[in-house]
């Protein structure tokens, strides 16, 4: 699940560090 949510940052253009962040969230 989680190179999905990874799949889907890089789709929206957010740098990797935002995928940390919604990592940490949840």
């Amino acid at each position: 699940m989680s190179t999905g949510l990874r799949f889907t940052l890089e789709v929206d253009g957010l740098p990797p560090d935002a995928f940390a962040v919604v990592s940490f969230h949840l």
